[in-house]
């Protein structure tokens, strides 16, 4: 969620400070969106114009992506999830399944990405299509597109 208001639940923000001054969670998807400033003396964070009217991006592949670390040290970009119903599913019959290792993204080497960018892939920052290749068993390398799904309703603030 790219906004959202603090959980109750945790004691820091049952302070007497969170009481008088409520705090948000702003995540990258709003952060990533242009430039703002902060206004610490106040707790707010202002938007210019072009800035909030921009589309907020959210991975509409259904693809969902960690990087872990494997036995040697080495940082993989494996597959954890493929949402059902999703532009992803189709990769499912080529081979694509939760725990295979992504070796690039947009021709992108994934150990030139970080998670944020490949979010922005993802969503749809460079194009409605996505290419995506993975290892397959016995090391073979697979390569795939896949079709983002347009935006649909209100994707911004």
């Amino acid at each position: 969620m790219p906004v959202s208001h603090p959980s109750e639940s945790r004691a820091e923000e049952n302070s007497p400070l969170q009481a008088r001054s409520p705090g948000l969670n702003v995540g990258m998807e709003v952060l990533g969106r242009g430039s703002f400033t902060l206004d610490l003396g106040h707790g707010r964070i202002w938007f210019p114009p072009k800035t909030i009217s921009a589309p907020i991006l959210v991975n509409r592949s259904g693809l969902e992506l960690e990087f872990v670390l494997d036995q040697d040290g080495e940082r993989l970009l494996r597959v954890d999830r493929i949402r059902e119903g999703s532009p992803a599913t189709k990769l499912q019959a080529q081979g694509l399944k939760p725990g295979s290792v992504v070796t690039r993204v947009n021709g992108v080497e994934s150990d030139d990405l970080d998670l944020w960018q490949v979010e922005q892939l993802l969503s749809g920052a460079s194009g409605l299509e996505v290419t995506v290749q993975w290892k397959a068993p016995k090391n073979l390398l697979k390569m795939a597109p896949i079709k983002l799904r347009p935006l649909q309703g209100l994707q911004s603030l």
